[in-house]
């Protein structure tokens, strides 16, 4: 297919998703995705300094189980809470991603330990 031929096909798409009014569910999107990315980076954080500090990057991931329930599970109770705290106005700290952040935090630190992980206990110095 020549180039010509994506633009135009690019163009008509564009042109009619923009008249469809595609743009009034777009700062919803975006504000929906500001709520549920935060606790990703909340689980990234506390996984590098608790399970994975000083560890052998290449090591570290051998023995990987495939899905790391507590940190699903805090990204799915997080998320949740988030969007509905968002539908509903309501904010602890006035920020929604920071009240995400910190709830992701807390839920996967307290997960953690229910789990048996001690996520603290293993940190070396």
């Amino acid at each position: 297919m020549p180039r010509w031929a994506f633009i135009l096909l690019g163009t008509v798409i564009g042109t009619g998703l923009a008249l469809a009014g595609i743009i009034e569910g777009f700062i919803p999107f975006l504000v929906l995705l500001g709520v549920t990315i935060p606790p990703f980076a909340a689980i990234y954080v506390i996984d590098g300094l608790t399970r994975f500090r000083g560890a052998d990057s290449a090591r570290s991931i051998e023995n990987l189980q495939g899905i790391h329930w507590p940190a699903v599970a805090t990204w799915a109770i997080t998320s949740g809470l988030a969007a509905i705290a968002l539908h509903h106005d309501f904010s602890i700290s006035t920020v929604p991603a920071l009240d995400a952040t910190v709830f992701a935090s807390l839920l996967y630190l307290a997960l953690l330990h229910l789990a048996g992980r001690r996520p603290f206990a293993a940190v070396p110095a």
